[in-house]
Order: structure tokens, then C-alpha cells, then sequence
């Protein structure tokens, strides 16, 4: 999750949906490719908090998983 960027758009009305961990070079290359059929385009960069969680909630399935290490936490 950590470094990822979703990026949405609809390509010829059809709505398409990606994750890349270069979201700038993957628009580029977007634009490129279908020009003008590339509408309603949305970036959207995991944040700070969303990577904190995900962190905290695999760190926590591993302590569920490992009995030796909930007797450390």
C-alpha cells in the first residue's frame, strides 16, 4: 500500500481503474497512447494516515499468527 497511487479515468465512456507506484509516468504514458478518449482523469496518492494503518493492521495479523510474538507485544 505503502507508495501506491490509484488512478481512474473513463476511456471512451468506459470507466477504467489502476494502481501503479508511478502514478505520473502511467498518465503520461495514458495520454499518449489514447489522447483525447481519456476523460474525467482522478489521481489519488495512498496518504500518510491510509499507510499508517495498513502497517498497524499487518503488523497485528502477524502477532495473531505467531503466538511467540504476542508474548513480546
Amino acid at each position: 500500500m505503502a507508495g501506491t497511487t490509484e488512478v481512474r479515468w473513463r476511456e471512451n465512456g468506459e470507466p477504467r481503474t489502476h494502481t501503479t507506484t508511478d502514478g505520473t509516468a502511467f498518465v503520461r504514458e495514458l495520454f499518449a497512447r489514447h489522447g483525447t478518449g481519456i476523460t474525467d482523469l482522478e489521481v489519488r496518492r495512498t496518504s500518510l494516515e491510509e499507510t499508517y494503518l495498513a502497517m498497524v493492521a499487518r503488523s497485528e495479523s502477524e502477532v495473531d499468527r505467531d503466538p511467540a510474538r504476542s508474548e513480546v507485544a
